[in-house]
């Protein structure tokens, strides 16, 4: 399942300062390979595994471009 709340349910991050617009934007983006998200990183332009701390730094990414 590609839904952020399923890869951030275990971690101590939160989404409650990101626009909700901005999260579904970056769950548009999601792949699934192997079992595993992966999306194209905003600032380097290239596929990374989206793990907790990847979906914040994405966010963050994304709301200050």
């Amino acid at each position: 399942m590609k839904n952020i709340l399923n890869i951030i349910k275990d971690s101590n991050y939160s989404l409650s300062i990101f626009d909700q617009k901005l999260v579904d934007e970056l769950e548009s983006k999601i792949t699934l390979k192997d079992g595993k998200p992966y999306v194209v990183c905003v600032i380097r332009d290239k596929e990374i595994v989206l793990k907790p701390e990847e979906v914040v730094r994405q966010l963050y990414a994304m709301k200050l471009l």
